[in-house]
């Protein structure tokens, strides 16, 4: 019996410039048990699949609002008459593309733009009572969402789990807090130092 030697792919044959590159990428490719101890890597993925799996049941259920706007309103529901930069800050966008997003919130009448009480050049914003409705339906997809995230944790890892992120996150937000400070204090002795030298060079 004749054994044949074994051929390529076909997609290996048809496209080796394409096959070298792949194989080389899954040569310098971290294996699976380093990228495990990337944090970063792992909460970054998580996110992204989470975010996926979001949009892809928001579409099958019809929900009239794409995840931008998902957020905008869900966050603005956490914290009602809230400013327009507060918003923007919050969810980590430019306020320009917080504006488009509004602009078709207040279309849907989602929420309200409506005058700050003591300072004329602020709107605050509020979800309206139609936006009501579109919420439940938003903490419910963000709902099955979780529970396929955490499927196979019991109560006590789902609270360790989120005792810990909330930890990461303090964490990260002190040290961004320390760094804004430390470059406060930095730009304040600046002047004095210019001052110093000059009355030294004067000298």
């Amino acid at each position: 019996m004749t054994i044949k030697a074994s051929q390529p792919a076909r997609s290996e044959a048809r496209w080796p410039r394409q096959a070298h590159e792949a194989a080389r990428y899954r040569t310098a490719c971290p294996r699976s048990d380093d990228v495990g101890q990337m944090l970063g890597t792992l909460l970054h993925d998580a996110s992204r699949l989470m975010r996926r799996r979001f949009v892809q049941r928001a579409r099958a259920e019809k929900l009239p609002l794409n995840r931008s706007q998902a957020a905008a309103l869900l966050s603005l529901a956490r914290c009602p008459g809230t400013s327009q930069a507060a918003l923007a800050a919050r969810l980590d966008i430019a306020p320009i593309t917080l504006v488009r997003l509004l602009d078709g919130l207040q279309k849907a009448r989602l929420i309200e733009r409506r005058p700050h009480p003591t300072d004329r050049r602020k709107r605050t914003l509020w979800p309206t009572d139609t936006a009501d409705a579109v919420l439940r339906h938003i903490r419910a997809i963000a709902r099955a969402v979780e529970r396929e995230a955490l499927a196979g944790f019991d109560a006590a890892q789902r609270m360790e789990l989120t005792s810990a992120l909330v930890q990461v996150r303090d964490n990260l937000m002190l040290a961004a807090r320390r760094r804004r400070t430390h470059s406060a204090a930095a730009a304040r002795l600046q002047p004095s130092r210019r001052r110093q030298n000059g009355h030294e060079t004067a000298s």
